[in-house]
């Protein structure tokens, strides 16, 4: 275990809202718990009297009242005693063996209104559809997706995207095929296709990887979808890692593979327009993960390229797929991200990208309304609070844990070399929660549990969330991979080697939501326009609600090697409804809508720029506004 993270994780604040026993009894004719609206949902015991919230029978009447959520097994008259933020750690209900297991998704592929659970591993691909109350039944072989049926075109499964393709209204499966750099060797073959799978509408997925033109091998990373040349469907970059027949050891950051971009000619067709659109990063770089999101809120498509070990690459879309590079204009060097994801961090109305970095501390760029990028994680995580750098960062995911309105950030890591010392580092899994202190943001590193899961060693790789159990929050998939890969032909790994895997953490699992989030309220936003890209891939959202503004992206291929449930999702607070709503829809186009009761929700795309009509009068809205 790191002797850094353990220094944080147990050093877990409890916070409690007790108010004052002697303000409770001087108040005689306030009817609730404590002296303060509120106090009925703050999970606290504050008059004394053993029982919280709804069970007291002083709250009769509380507006906002909600039942209990747990035990006061400290006697600090709270009901959840370690605090307001837990995630519980779940491997049983997967069903599965411990496997090397790296992209993963929590996409509702059936369409039944449950997120289900998909896993990319080197043993194959793994589909469990969820049957609500934490079960989940493995479908893999009905949907036409096991070994049996679909032979080597499941076997190295690396990253998953779930995506309609073909604009028939289903959701069809991309996925990215590599070999673990270790594991190739004579015979082995390691340049491999990635395959496209095509949803027949009745639940079985039918190989279309040949007839979509898509039928290319490499050493393939980080894929996205988005519409790069503004004819509103889905083209496809693919990003070229690290070539394992070539000398990797000797010369990182350069032993890499060309990426591909595909232009969707109509009806999930692609034909090779890497030259013609010249973004997709350098011919040797080891590049990871891609972002396809419109940064500078234009209506064109953008790309964020990770690439190891050198600058990263940035192209915005000045229309129709001609892109320009920033790599001559801006310093795009924050050391070695693998996993991105992208949200509104600082509450300014712009798009932040969050990267997970190898060896270096993680990065947030920030694309102000001046149209450069300013790195913002050391501002949000304070001197001396960073726990990302020695280790190598992969899966990571914005959003809202307690639904309070702000963004937190849980990501994972795996055993990789550190920098430093070129020994072995164990990769850990870390959680950041969000605060606003009036204008001023802030990322806290906590332990999200007291689990031991949240203290041991991982070599985790993927991470998606969902709202697996209709609850109103979101839970979390974390992909393992059981062997950390310590030696190389026998011999120790860099000639020494790491800690073994804990047991605790050898397992791809769940991470439950049971965070007592005070009765506040979300809202789950799902879009609809008219096809092609019906599911509005690309577009961005900003809620104003709880007195604060925040963002995400609607994007197609993110974290690392994953895919987050299509909903987007957003905390509102105490708040009822979120203030308005602005979708800008992935052609630019921009719509508000006012008054979005909470819950889940279909936004669907109209002419009109304001709904209800006449409702949107001094609305500030903008990057920095």
């Amino acid at each position: 275990m790191s002797s850094r993270l353990r220094s944080w994780g147990l050093s877990w604040v409890v916070t409690s809202m007790v108010a004052p026993l002697a303000l409770v009894a001087a108040c005689e004719d306030w009817n609730w718990e404590g002296r303060y609206a509120g106090e009925c949902n703050d999970g606290a015991d504050n008059d004394g009297d053993s029982f919280f919230d709804c069970n007291d029978s002083d709250c009769a009447g509380a507006p906002n009242c909600v039942e209990a959520v747990g035990d006061d097994d400290d006697g600090d008259l709270v009901q959840v005693d370690e605090g307001e933020i837990r995630l519980t750690p779940l491997v049983e209900p997967l069903g599965l063996d411990p496997m090397r297991t790296y992209g993963v998704a929590l996409v509702d592929f059936d369409e039944d209104g449950l997120p289900d659970v998909t896993l990319a591993a080197k043993e194959g691909l793994f589909l469990l559809r969820n049957l609500g109350d934490w079960s989940f039944e493995d479908v893999t072989a009905d949907w036409g997706v096991d070994t049996v049926a679909a032979g080597d075109n499941v076997r190295q499964a690396h990253g998953v995207i779930w995506v309609d393709i073909d604009d028939d209204g289903d959701l069809d499966l991309f996925l990215v095929r590599r070999v673990r750099l270790l594991d190739d060797g004579p015979g082995i073959q390691s340049r491999l296709t990635p395959t496209l799978f095509l949803n027949n509408g009745k639940g079985r997925l039918l190989v279309g990887t040949q007839s979509s033109g898509l039928s290319v091998q490499g050493y393939w990373e980080g894929a996205a979808f988005g519409d790069l040349d503004g004819d509103r469907d889905l083209d496809l970059i693919v990003l070229g890692g690290i070539n394992s027949n070539s000398d990797w050891y000797e010369n990182p950051g350069f032993a890499g593979s060309p990426g591909k971009l595909f232009r969707n000619t109509g009806s999930g067709v692609f034909e090779d327009a890497t030259d013609d659109w010249d973004c997709a990063g350098p011919l040797d770089s080891e590049s990871w993960e891609v972002l396809a999101l419109d940064l500078d809120g234009d209506g064109d498509t953008d790309l964020v390229e990770a690439n190891d070990r050198r600058p990263s690459t940035i192209c915005l879309n000045e229309g129709a797929g001609s892109f320009v590079d920033l790599s001559d204009s801006v310093s795009l060097n924050f050391g070695s991200p693998m996993g991105l994801d992208a949200g509104d961090l600082n509450g300014d109305g712009c798009v932040d990208v969050y990267g997970t970095n190898f060896g270096f501390p993680d990065t947030v760029l920030n694309f102000g309304p001046d149209g450069q990028f300013t790195e913002i994680y050391q501002s949000l995580v304070g001197v001396g609070q960073d726990v990302s750098a020695p280790v190598s960062g992969y899966g990571v995911s914005i959003h809202d844990t307690d639904l309070d309105g702000d963004q937190d950030v849980l990501w994972v890591a795996a055993y990789d070399t550190n920098v430093s010392d070129n020994t072995i580092e164990p990769g850990v899994l870390a959680y950041a929660e969000g605060h606003r202190s009036g204008q001023l943001p802030s990322l806290t590193y906590i332990a999200p549990g007291p689990h031991d899961l949240f203290t041991a060693d991982h070599n985790s790789y993927g991470l998606a969330h969902g709202d697996l159990d209709g609850d109103g929050d979101l839970d979390f998939l974390v992909g393992v991979d059981h062997d950390p890969m310590l030696s190389d032909g026998g011999e120790p790994r860099n000639g020494r080697a790491g800690p073994p895997l804990p047991e605790v953490s050898s397992n791809s699992f769940l991470l439950r939501n049971d965070s007592y989030t005070k009765g506040f309220q979300h809202l789950s936003i799902t879009l609809r326009q008219e096809p092609p890209n019906a599911r509005a891939v690309g577009a961005a959202v900003f809620v104003r609600a709880a007195g604060q503004q925040t963002g995400r992206v609607l994007t197609s291929g993110s974290s690392f090697l994953s895919s987050h449930a299509l909903p987007l999702h957003f905390g509102l607070g105490a708040d009822t409804t979120a203030e308005w709503v602005l979708v800008r829809w992935p052609d630019g186009f921009e719509q508000i809508f006012t008054d979005v009761a909470a819950g889940d929700v279909t936004l669907t795309r109209s002419e009109s720029p304001c709904v209800p009509e006449g409702t949107c009068s001094g609305i500030a809205l903008g990057c920095g506004d």
